[in-house]
């Protein structure tokens, strides 16, 4: 949910707020984020956050379920945060890296890596606290999260058998770049980014000398001009078409 304020900008709007979680429920949405990053959590005061949770929660009354966001930068922050949201009676909370904070990219995947975690929900192309879009910026994101799922997979041993038997193969003195393993597999050995210029300044200059912007905005057209629309079953379209006309006649009243 957004935060609404009030006229002098410097308070949350509670009437404004209620209002807007009455409209969401009546428009039929199952359930509710309070205090989520679209509503400026990273810039909100503690004591506002805990407002619009409280208000948030008692407000909706049980009519759908309510996620409250905790994040905080450090673990007992956290914790706190969350035991806080329990008294209002929140459904459940929602914990995020902080990336809104002080950890770049990097550091943040690094640790969800080693943490264990098996979902990762990428805000790829986000700009301004998710204020805005980049497309430019999506492409880049996007090739980062790809480099990031081939290392958090780990080491792969299924071919090692088969390195083994190269290793055998290949004389004393000779080398393995044309051996039929490296033949099978180099061009599935690594992952190369495409976007992540790592030439000498001079390469890059001869290149064009295009910044990530540039070569981020090329892609993406790529992109959009190589889609095709995934076909759909006939019988499967008209059911969906079928269902949204009935709830936009409903939601109408």
């Amino acid at each position: 949910m957004c935060t609404p304020f009030d006229a002098s900008g410097e308070q949350i709007g509670e009437g404004r707020d209620k209002a807007h979680i009455d409209e969401l429920i009546e428009a039929g949405l199952h359930g509710l984020v309070l205090c989520s990053g679209t509503g400026e959590y990273a810039y909100l005061r503690d004591e506002e956050r805990q407002r619009l949770i409280e208000v948030g929660a008692a407000h909706v009354a049980g009519r759908v379920p309510t996620i409250a966001q905790t994040t905080a930068l450090s673990t007992a922050d956290c914790i706190g945060k969350a035991r806080a949201a329990e008294d209002p009676g929140v459904s459940a909370v929602m914990v995020l890296p902080p990336f809104l904070e002080a950890p770049g990219e990097q550091g943040i995947m690094y640790g969800v890596l080693m943490a264990g975690a098996n979902f990762v929900l990428s805000t790829a192309g986000y700009m301004e606290g998710a204020m805005a879009q980049s497309y430019a910026k999506y492409a880049i994101d996007i090739e980062q999260m790809e480099l990031f799922y081939r290392l958090g997979r780990g080491p792969d041993f299924s071919g090692l058998d088969d390195a083994v038997e190269a290793i055998d193969e290949v004389e004393i003195g000779n080398h393995y770049l044309g051996s039929a393993h490296t033949l099978a597999n180099f061009e599935t050995a690594f992952s190369m980014p495409s976007l992540m210029d790592h030439n000498s300044y001079e390469q890059w200059s001869a290149e064009g000398g295009m910044d990530a912007n540039a070569r981020g905005i090329a892609k993406v057209r790529k992109m959009l001009s190589d889609y095709e629309e995934p076909r759909l079953d006939e019988a499967i379209e008209e059911a969906l078409l079928d269902f949204i006309a009935r709830r936009e006649r409903e939601i109408d009243g």
